[in-house]
């Protein structure tokens, strides 16, 4: 995420994507599958899919592959130079990447006839 994104105001609900996420990490992948099946419809530029997030990361063309990345974040020191709210650092790949060719993707989606 934006790490120059101030803190949000969230209700008790945690009905944002970010946060579904970041709920999801806690366990495996394959526990979520509603994951898989956001990454098959970002990979085709799907407008409701790309309608939960802030912007279109790929306004010209659908990714040929999608992983999902997990990031320690911390908050910077008030009055840190670089301006920041946030720092982070890398802790693993949590999913992918995933192209629409990977096979046990590509049956995944079959299996559960997702359409883009």
């Amino acid at each position: 995420g934006d790490l120059n994104r101030a803190l949000p105001v969230i209700s008790p609900y945690h009905y944002r994507l970010d946060w579904q996420i970041w709920f999801a990490a806690m366990s495996v992948p394959q526990r979520n599958p509603w994951i898989f099946h956001l990454v098959w419809k970002l990979l085709h530029n799907d407008a409701g899919a790309l309608s939960l997030l802030a912007n279109n990361p790929f306004p010209e063309n659908p990714p040929e592959h999608i992983k999902i990345d997990i990031y320690r974040y911390q908050f910077q020191l008030p009055g840190d130079e670089s301006g920041a709210v946030w720092k982070r650092e890398f802790v693993k790949t949590w999913l992918g990447p995933l192209g629409t060719e990977t096979r046990g993707f590509r049956n995944m989606v079959h299996n559960n006839r997702w359409k883009p």
